[in-house]
């Protein structure tokens, strides 16, 4: 699924805001998705799903990357990617036929640490 062009007019605004990217796996079809109609609407609530969250270091998008929507949009797309990755998922098909651009230019934001949560 593609990004949209809010997150780049913010970041356009506030270029030096870190980015947090993350990662949930196992959400659909759960109380609070859209799966099988409105959230929380005609569900059991699944109190034992499992869910995996991967998170990424923040970090800041380098100029040239916000410079156009669409690298920043492929920047991000990327990095969710990556974070899919560290949960051992494979990329999906549509994703790798996407026209990924190259590894997008990022800056480490300040005292970064990175975490991927896996329960």
């Amino acid at each position: 699924m593609p990004f949209g062009q809010g997150v780049w007019h913010i970041l356009r605004e506030l270029p030096q805001t870190p980015v947090v990217v993350c990662w949930i796996e196992g959400g659909w079809g759960s109380f609070a998705s859209y799966r099988g109609g409105p959230p929380m609407k005609h569900k059991s609530l699944d109190r034992r799903r499992h869910i995996d969250i991967a998170v990424s270091e923040p970090r800041v998008l380098d100029a040239a990357v916000l410079a156009d929507h669409r690298t920043a949009r492929a920047a991000l797309r990327q990095a969710c990617l990556d974070c899919r990755d560290w949960l051992g998922l494979p990329v999906p098909e549509e994703e790798k036929n996407e026209g990924m651009l190259d590894e997008p230019t990022v800056e480490e934001a300040p005292d970064a640490g990175a975490e991927s949560i896996n329960p």
